[in-house]
């Protein structure tokens, strides 16, 4: 099926092309989840220090178009290159970011970058139907984000679809669990400084310029 899909991303059909695209990035050992793992490489660095230092891509070729990146954001607020980044994570698989000791989200710095990266995980997830990492999003870092969008509607909502959907990839029980989970770390109260607010705000404007 993996040579079949892989021809398809050829075809003269945008249709068939974005259903090939969508199948392959849901078996992580295709030929397509490895290119796009081999393209981050060229642009994620594991630093000592627990930091993934990231650079965008400088382009997106015909390889990559083939491959079912699109050159132009589909939303409003990422620029170009961030775009290809994002959609790149979403379609590498999700083993590329296993260390050594493990990968704890929350252990890691993501920098200016983090709506991008954390973004391309949950689609990842999603496609690739990983409960492990839709639990440590759900249980980290999407909570975070959705604290930090509070302030916007438009973005907010954004952010339950985001946990709604990775929701349906777990039972019922599951489901609940983490729903609880979640509330009870919205209901906290927000320490977010006048300096973070300032922060997120630049790194939004970073994303949108790139």
């Amino acid at each position: 099926m993996n040579r079949f899909l892989e021809g398809m991303l050829g075809d003269r059909s945008k249709e068939v092309r974005r259903v090939a695209v969508a199948l392959l990035a849901s078996l992580p050992e295709s030929h397509l989840c490895q290119r796009m793992a081999d393209r981050l490489k060229q642009s994620v660095q594991f630093q000592p220090n627990r930091a993934l230092e990231i650079s965008l891509p400088e382009t997106c070729d015909a390889a990559m178009q083939r491959d079912g990146i699109e050159p132009k954001p589909n939303t409003a607020g990422i620029g170009e290159r961030a775009w290809w980044l994002q959609q790149i994570i979403s379609a590498a698989p999700l083993q590329f970011w296993q260390q050594p000791d493990g990968f704890v989200l929350g252990e890691w710095q993501l920098g200016e970058w983090q709506k991008v990266v954390i973004d391309g995980w949950r689609l990842a997830a999603l496609r690739q139907r990983n409960r492990d990492w839709a639990r440590m999003l759900l249980n980290g870092l999407l909570p975070d984000n959705i604290n930090n969008n509070l302030k916007n509607i438009n973005t907010l909502t954004h952010s339950i679809e985001e946990v709604r959907s990775l929701l349906a990839l777990f039972t019922f029980a599951e489901q609940e669990t983490l729903a609880i989970n979640l509330i009870q770390h919205l209901a906290q109260p927000l320490e977010l400084n006048q300096d973070e607010t300032q922060a997120s705000a630049q790194a939004d404007a970073q994303i949108g310029a790139c």
